[in-house]
């Protein structure tokens, strides 16, 4: 008898082992290979993101959800996270979504092109030292919070029409192709810095008719060809614009640049620097510019700098212009300068 109830608690221990290491490797499994569970629009842009060349989320059925997608969504889009999505040659592109919670996207490689347009985040944005090998669009965004793009790595970064309440760091950033933010507004409403750029390389800059509410820093920023500031406003008197210290292998085009406070261009290389009344430019082919505005720079300190090829200033209103050991390697063109 006691031999009997020796061998049922034995095999009673043996087959709690068992029970206990099969929950343990069913919760290991599920960890590994948890279910991908979406919303309905997410589930929507699943289904059509490998077929359509654009998913349109204003054409999603139930606008009832103002589509709204998670942050976990796209962070888990763009790490390629998500089984059921191939991507093709398109890579990502999607229009008209909103997400309502921070996105972290640091230190991630993103191996497709990504489109994000017309997107409205609430909350603030981390993609630091991210490298995106085909390129981000950002157009026509709306950041209601900080955007980092810190050593951010790409073959172009676009920024059209965007709108950013608060800051934009982009400072130490590698972009083989150019950066743009045409027609764009940067407000910073509580920050005291618009966008910052410091040390970072770019093949060319082109921020034509943009608009800035607090400080611009570039310093020591490289620039292949040219850096484009055409028709561009900086409209508060205390704020200031420093480019000291940069390089720029071609021009720096400032034709029809507003600068409400002060500009600095100082101890900078360049090879030519033009300042001139800009009048009609077509950037876009939904905005088409028409207006004309000529130079107008509270301070402009060109201090130190080496411009290798010509300067042409003309047209210009300077209330105080600083050209203390400046060296130009060709000609000095100043016309018509109210100073």
């Amino acid at each position: 008898m006691f031999m009997y109830y020796f061998n049922q608690s034995l095999i009673l221990k043996w087959l709690l082992k068992l029970l206990l290491l099969f929950l343990l490797s069913s919760a290991c499994y599920a960890s590994n290979n948890s279910i991908e569970t979406y919303s309905p629009v997410e589930q929507w842009i699943i289904d059509r993101i490998s077929i359509v060349d654009t998913v349109n989320l204003l054409q999603y059925k139930n606008l009832n959800t103002k589509q709204i997608v998670s942050a976990k969504f796209i962070e888990n889009l763009l790490k390629g996270k998500i089984s059921k999505v191939k991507f093709g040659h398109r890579g990502i592109r999607l229009k008209h979504g909103i997400v309502q919670s921070s996105i972290d996207l640091r230190n991630v490689n993103v191996n497709h092109e990504v489109h994000l347009v017309d997107f409205k985040f609430y909350s603030d944005v981390n993609m630091s030292e991210t490298h995106f090998t085909k390129g981000l669009v950002l157009n026509r965004d709306t950041f209601y919070q900080d955007i980092n793009l810190s050593g951010i790595n790409t073959s172009r970064l676009s920024l059209n029409n965007a709108h950013f309440q608060g800051a934009v760091d982009l400072s130490h950033a590698k972009i083989s192709g150019v950066l743009e933010a045409l027609g764009s507004l940067f407000e910073a409403k509580d920050r005291n810095i618009s966008l910052s750029v410091n040390g970072g390389h770019f093949l060319g800059v082109l921020l034509n008719d943009s608009v800035f509410h607090k400080n611009v820093i570039f310093i020591s920023a490289h620039v292949d060809l040219n850096l484009e500031l055409k028709r561009t406003q900086f409209i508060n008197t205390n704020a200031f614009i420093d480019f000291s210290n940069i390089e720029i292998g071609g021009t720096a085009f400032l034709n029809g640049v507003q600068v409400n406070g002060t500009l600095y261009f100082r101890s900078i290389k360049l090879f030519s620097l033009e300042m001139y009344g800009q009048g009609q430019v077509y950037y876009d082919d939904k905005n088409i510019q028409r207006r004309f505005t000529n130079p107008s720079i509270g301070v402009l300190n060109l201090g130190f700098s080496v411009i290798n090829g010509e300067i042409e200033i003309e047209d210009s209103n300077i209330d105080n212009l600083n050209m203390e050991s400046l060296t130009v390697g060709k000609s000095t063109i100043l016309k018509k300068i109210n100073i």
